[in-house]
């Protein structure tokens, strides 16, 4: 049962983030109040929970923009622009979150529609407006504990699914060094 509270807590902890009014703020001030010594400990385990589902949903966006039309960045001089597609992945990775998390929180007021707010900024932050959108759109509070488990796993299972390529990853370049 304490497992399964603590992995509720992580996706109940990545709504919190995902609102534009506390963002990261929340999560620091209830982990420093039930964690007390241990809070960043687990603070760093929330942060890694949180970038690997990130990491998890950005796949899917870039999917998506690679399946539509592209274009190829050119330089000043016509040629095609080199640039590495892993380094302008980890530029939008940190450009977008970095963008979320210190830009100005959005003040506190009595008819805050947080999906609304998602949906006019899903321009600037694509990959978080998913996020948002599934993270969200559940009324956690109206949910029994069986139906907060099985959200929790199916977020555990894209998680533990992108662990397992990376691992399989990991293997296939250490047999060819």
């Amino acid at each position: 049962m304490e497992r399964n509270w603590c992995q509720s807590n992580l996706v109940l902890a990545v709504a919190a983030v995902l609102d534009p009014r506390f963002k990261m703020d929340v999560v620091k001030y209830w982990y420093k109040k039930i964690y007390g010594s241990e809070c960043e400990t687990q603070l760093t385990t929330f942060t890694n929970y949180f970038i690997r589902v990130y990491n998890e949903y950005e796949k899917g966006t870039n999917d998506e923009k690679n399946s539509s039309i592209s274009y190829k960045m050119l330089d000043p001089s016509g040629k095609p622009h080199k640039s590495s597609h892993d380094l302008d992945h980890v530029q939008s990775l940190n450009f977008e979150l970095h963008l979320y998390l210190e830009d100005v929180k959005f003040p506190l007021i009595e008819d805050f529609d947080i999906l609304e707010w998602w949906r006019v900024n899903t321009q600037y932050f694509p990959t978080l407006a998913k996020m948002a959108r599934d993270f969200l759109a559940v009324q956690i509070s109206g949910l029994s504990f069986d139906e907060i488990d099985k959200i929790t796993c199916l977020v555990n299972d894209l998680v533990s699914d992108e662990d397992e390529e990376a691992e399989s990853e990991s293997e296939s370049e250490s047999s060819f060094n």
